[in-house]
């Protein structure tokens, strides 16, 4: 009877795990939230829009030890801190570049910037694609409002090329899996600045998002969103079952002892 009682608890507790494996990760992750930045061309029209959370990691030297700055990019809608520029794509079907550039902190010390490069396929034979060639992220130490312990004042640089992020010309990418990136900076002895990215949707073309290719960390999420609860409704059925037949074969042992008496 304790040994189906305790296999019971087992398959309880893995359960459980499987359940809430995905959360425990969800609590380490800093506090950062998706906007939208759209880029206009020189008539004021709409023309490519980028949303995405991002916050950098940034190590840096403290007056007193190493530390590291936590940078969230910030809402577009403080327009006072935050500008947003670049520039967009031609046409769907021409090889090119565009870039998506957002400046913020203490006299917009502080720039993302997004270049995305579009040409024709080879590989495919016939069509365009697009994506997103490099990634690069300024610093500047002597903001205060990020860096204030630094020792140092000087404005860094690091990028990051390519980044994994590329669809169809005409077409918009899409990931809601939060991936990470790592900046390098050209001075080797400085430490990476590790990017962490979620929610993104690029529509270089404004496409309205809705004819978008998506990235394969979304794709393999949900088909473990599909398999999770398949495989805990098992496990919860194979623990109804064990504590079934232990009820049943104490029921006989019970039964078995008062015959013998």
């Amino acid at each position: 009877m304790k040994m189906y009682a305790r296999l019971a608890a087992v398959v309880l507790l893995l359960s459980l795990q499987c359940l809430c494996g995905q959360l425990v990760s969800a609590e380490t992750s800093p506090e950062y939230e998706a906007h939208t930045y759209i880029i206009r061309n020189e008539s004021d029209y709409e023309c490519m829009s980028i949303k995405l959370g991002a916050f950098f990691s940034v190590p840096y030297v403290g007056k007193e030890q190493n530390e590291t700055a936590g940078i969230a990019l910030p809402s577009p809608e403080n327009a006072t801190e935050v500008s947003v520029s670049g520039e967009c794509p031609k046409t769907y079907d021409t090889t090119g570049t565009a870039t998506a550039v957002v400046q913020f902190g203490t006299d917009k010390a502080e720039e993302f910037k997004m270049t995305l490069v579009y040409n024709s396929t080879a590989s495919s034979g016939s069509g365009f694609r697009w994506h997103v060639s490099q990634v690069a992220f300024r610093f500047s130490l002597s903001d205060k409002s990020f860096f204030p312990n630094s020792e140092y004042i000087e404005s860094h640089t690091v990028t990051a090329s390519p980044v994994g992020i590329s669809a169809s010309s005409g077409r918009s990418y899409k990931c809601s899996a939060q991936s990470t990136v790592a900046l390098k900076s050209s001075d080797s002895s400085r430490e990476d600045v590790t990017m962490i990215m979620k929610n993104v949707l690029i529509d270089p073309f404004m496409s309205g998002g809705n004819n978008g290719e998506t990235c394969a960390a979304d794709n393999e999420k949900h088909e473990v969103n599909k398999i999770v609860p398949i495989a805990v409704g098992c496990a919860l059925a194979a623990l109804l079952l064990i504590v079934v037949v232990a009820w049943v074969v104490g029921r006989r042992s019970s039964r078995s002892g008062y015959k013998e008496v």
